[in-house]
C-alpha cells in the first residue's frame, strides 16, 4: 500500500504560481487566495502513482470536467483528449515543458525543481 504525500502537489502549486496549467489563470487572487487543485493522471486509486509526473495541476472546475468525462491525456502533444473530440493543451508549459518534451524529460524537470523547492 502506498499513501499519497500530498506535499509533493502543494510544491507543485506553488512551482506554477498557483495557476491552472491549462487555462494559466490564477482563480481567487480578488478574494486574497489561490484555488488549485492536483490532478494525477493515472488515477492515484488505481496507479498508485503519486509521481511529479502523473500530476498536473489545475483549477477546479477543470478538474471536476476531467473527472466527470475520462479525456486521455496525450503526453506526446501535452494535451488532454476528451471523448467529444475537443483536445485541451497545456498552456503553461514554459516551465517543465517544450514542443518536443518526452515523459522522461518532464519527470527529470519535475523531479529537479521539486528537488529545489524542497531545499529552501
Amino acid at each position: 500500500v502506498r499513501k499519497l504525500d500530498r506535499s509533493i502537489a502543494e510544491t507543485l502549486k506553488q512551482l506554477y504560481d498557483y495557476r491552472c496549467q491549462i487555462t494559466g489563470e490564477r482563480i481567487g487572487n480578488e478574494f486574497g487566495c489561490s484555488v488549485v487543485e492536483a490532478h494525477h493522471i493515472e488515477y492515484f486509486t488505481k496507479s498508485l502513482n503519486n509521481d511529479t509526473s502523473n500530476i498536473i495541476i489545475v483549477n477546479p472546475s477543470f478538474h471536476r470536467i476531467i473527472h466527470q468525462t475520462s479525456p486521455i491525456f496525450d503526453r506526446k502533444i501535452l494535451s488532454f483528449v476528451f471523448p467529444n473530440g475537443v483536445v485541451e493543451k497545456v498552456k503553461l508549459d514554459n516551465f517543465f515543458f517544450n514542443e518536443t518534451a518526452t515523459t522522461e524529460s518532464y519527470t527529470q524537470a519535475h523531479t529537479r525543481a521539486l528537488n529545489g523547492a524542497l531545499l529552501f
